[in-house]
């Protein structure tokens, strides 16, 4: 799915949000033994900018994942923290956001695949509140010779803990339909269309490919809360 769905992976989107693109970082990728695999990744802070404290922040970000596959089978999970920030990406010394997730697909012989995964976070705040959310997504497809049909739904639950608003203001949904064909072995073409709805205290965005409301061209560009994007792409991959 990760043509055909406005790359919904990222802390702005509605799963996957401690995914990140790390500038600075360190990476090791273990062999596979009898299907199982593991990685880990270490990101360094180059900016170490200051708090509202004044106090000079270390934001590194530790990352650990493995997963398994087994013929159609493939089950994953992951652990991620970044050090030094508190919920809304602040800098905040002493303060952690930390995610967990877990996944799985299964491809049957005749062509047809389902998905799931699973993601919990835990936010610090400059206030010591503890924010706890999850958020999931479920996916469903079609092979079809070259051509690839598929349908995913994702969430993000509760903000519990929330001190502004109901925890249920901060909930979101997406739906994507997406395609893709095949022309090569390294070349595909590829369509989806997606819409997220948010709550009032939402504002989930597409984490590569973003729209904004307010502030559009600018740094300060930002998508109101509440409101709800939807947008159609096309394109064609080429992996090189």
């Amino acid at each position: 799915m990760g043509d055909t769905t406005a790359e919904n992976n990222g802390a702005s989107s509605t799963y996957s949000r401690g995914e990140a693109r790390l500038v600075n970082s360190i990476h090791y990728f273990s062999p596979t033994w009898n299907g199982f695999k593991f990685g880990a990744s270490y990101g360094a802070d180059e900016t170490r900018a200051y708090d509202a404290n004044l106090e000079r922040t270390n934001r590194q970000v530790y990352s650990l994942g493995a997963n398994y596959v087994n013929g159609g089978l493939t089950v994953a999970g992951g652990y991620n923290r970044t050090n030094d920030t508190a919920f809304g990406a602040t800098a905040a010394n002493g303060k952690n956001l930390t995610f967990y997730k877990l996944a799985g697909s299964y491809k049957f012989a005749t062509g047809t695949f389902v998905g799931a995964g699973y993601e919990f976070g835990r936010f610090d705040t400059t206030t010591d509140t503890k924010l706890k959310q999850d958020d999931w997504t479920v996916v469903v497809g079609q092979t079809f010779g070259a051509a690839t049909v598929s349908l995913s739904y994702s969430e993000i639950g509760k903000l519990r803990n929330a001190t502004t608003g109901s925890d249920s203001d901060y909930k979101a949904k997406q739906w994507t339909l997406g395609g893709t064909y095949a022309l090569s072995k390294s070349t595909s073409l590829y369509g989806y269309y997606t819409k997220i709805n948010n709550n009032k205290l939402q504002n989930a965005n597409f984490a590569n490919n973003p729209v904004y409301d307010t502030g559009s061209g600018s740094s300060a560009a930002v998508l109101t809360k509440g409101n709800d994007p939807q947008a159609i792409g096309v394109g064609m991959k080429v992996a090189f």
